[in-house]
């Protein structure tokens, strides 16, 4: 049976790509990182949505010599941008963790800055989307979070290809297209404390004005990935 890896890094559309999912194949308790059975145009197949595997060192429920892997990178600066709105200002607490040490963790992340943030954690980011992107797999589809947001219907007819669900389209389509309706920067209504959303831009390149002339500087110099995945999204979109 054929078995699908849908890995969706964390802030790359990982849980609207799930809810798609859900949808795709009709599995109402679809969950990321648990697999399912489903059944494709074609024949029954095996799917699993993540966000946390490294291709490198996948788990053992995962073989990239015999498995497919539908990858969603997104620019590293970008990510980190929206990691920063993320977990500085929009997050909510969760359940299990503890309120107090939840918001001084927010605080740390807020105190810092973005570009400060960026520099911090540019490095794995970056990282980590080059191993999804280059480590070598039997069968992998890129699919950036980008093309998602700039252009959802040729995302969602090269997400169905690759999953043999092309017959799906006219059903799916109008359910999420709404999602990716053009909205302004709520960036600064963000660290204003005015509201939370984790909606906060469809600019998909806000890290070109947002960061200065200096960290960009040093982005080029030292993680040159960033302006490689720019050029590789151009012939993408």
């Amino acid at each position: 049976m054929k078995k699908f890896i849908i890995y969706t890094p964390h802030k790359c559309g990982s849980i609207i790509v799930r809810k798609m999912l859900r949808e795709i194949y009709k599995i109402p308790g679809f969950v990321s990182d648990k697999e399912f059975v489903g059944e494709s145009d074609t024949s029954p197949v095996k799917l699993l949505h993540t966000r946390h595997v490294q291709l490198e060192s996948p788990p053992g429920n995962i073989d990239i010599n015999k498995d497919t892997i539908i990858f969603i990178p997104r620019n590293p600066a970008g990510l980190a941008i929206s990691m920063y709105y993320s977990f500085g200002y929009s997050h909510r607490c969760p359940p299990t963790h503890d309120k107090k040490r939840f918001e001084n963790y927010q605080r740390k992340i807020q105190k810092m800055g973005l570009e400060n943030y960026v520099l911090k954690n540019i490095k794995w980011i970056t990282r980590n989307i080059r191993l999804g992107m280059e480590t070598p797999v039997h069968d992998r589809t890129v699919l950036p979070y980008e093309l998602m947001v700039e252009n959802f219907e040729q995302f969602l007819t090269k997400l169905l290809y690759a999953l043999d669900m092309s017959s799906r389209f006219s059903e799916i389509y109008p359910m999420f297209e709404k999602q990716f309706l053009k909205i302004s920067d709520l960036s600064q209504s963000i660290e204003e404390g005015r509201i939370k959303v984790h909606k906060r831009t469809t600019d998909i390149h806000e890290w070109k004005t947002k960061l200065s002339e200096e960290v960009l500087n040093e982005l080029k110099k030292n993680y040159p990935f960033v302006y490689e995945y720019d050029k590789m999204l151009a012939n993408a979109l």
